[in-house]
């Protein structure tokens, strides 16, 4: 009963040190795996009662295969956070070592803070801003942005956690990628109304598109009416530039999606751009705004 507790708690595997901490003699545990109640998945690491195993709990075995200090890192970690999907095993053991397990690849580390450390559905692993620097070593620049904006989309993302984590290493080079990365995401993240402005009609003269209007007013035919950021009234085309700031609501969200179908309704065609495509990207937004426009 109390190896089978342990194990529904670690995703239906066990190491064979719990087992001794539970009393079991190694002459036991050879026992239990010639009866079939222990299937060996790593050396000194077992599934309990059949040999099919989740994903977590191979995570959780390749963890448990590396001893009680260990914990997942780099892209392991990742999938536990959620922020890329990965099926990598990669563990981090404090200190110096040799020990190596098949299929599962070890990083050795020699600075670790315990808050860097924390528990995800029972299975030991780096912090997500640790985690951002690890994996920041491995992963392309575009991949690393990813990473930190879908941890945006979770509401999980803490800039002042990291920026804690790279000052503990400030030299690592993932340290670095990761700092250069957030660094540019975040310049201009905060734009005024007239630096968007500037910004969406410096790319509207490199297209030699006609300029449209800006906050003009669309009346309802039943009453009221939208501003909308930027307006061509022929083609009846319109351009949002959305802000985390003030779209980022759930009632922000629904009056967007509201008034975009009562405008949609009236003939206009809406595209939505972020601050960062107008302010970051602006080549790329170009292209898509020509083809929007439908320019030549």
């Amino acid at each position: 009963m109390a190896i089978a507790v342990r194990a529904a708690r670690q995703h239906g595997v066990i190491a064979l040190w719990q087992l001794r901490d539970l009393g079991l003699s190694e002459s036991a545990v050879r026992m239990r795996v010639r009866a079939g109640k222990l299937h060996r998945i790593h050396r000194g690491v077992y599934a309990v009662g059949h040999a099919r195993v989740s994903m977590d709990g191979r995570r959780t075995a390749a963890v448990l295969a590396l001893g009680r200090t260990a914990f997942a890192s780099h892209r392991m970690a990742t999938a536990l956070h959620a922020v890329v999907n990965s099926s990598a095993l990669e563990v981090t053991v404090p200190g110096r070592g040799q020990r190596r397990v098949p299929g599962v690849i070890v990083h050795r580390t020699r600075c670790l803070v315990p808050d860097e450390v924390v528990e995800i559905d029972g299975i030991p692993c780096t912090s997500l801003a640790r985690t951002l620097i690890d994996y920041a070593e491995l992963a392309t620049d575009r991949q690393i942005e990813r990473a930190c904006e879908q941890a945006e989309i979770l509401r999980v993302y803490d800039h002042k956690a990291i920026a804690t984590a790279i000052a503990r290493q400030p030299t690592r080079r993932g340290s670095k990628r990761l700092l250069a990365v957030v660094d540019a995401s975040r310049a201009g993240a905060t734009p005024t109304a007239n630096d968007v402005e500037e910004a969406m009609l410096a790319i509207c003269d490199r297209l030699r598109a006609p300029r449209p209007l800006v906050n003009a007013w669309i009346p309802f035919p039943d009453g009221g009416g939208a501003s909308p950021d930027f307006l061509w009234r022929e083609p009846k085309k319109i351009v949002e530039v959305d802000g985390y700031e003030t779209h980022g609501t759930r009632t922000a969200f629904q009056s967007d999606r509201a008034r975009d179908r009562r405008l949609k309704l009236m003939g206009y065609d809406t595209v939505h751009f972020t601050w960062h495509d107008v302010m970051l990207r602006p080549r790329r937004t170009g292209g898509e705004l020509a083809a929007f426009l439908a320019l030549r």
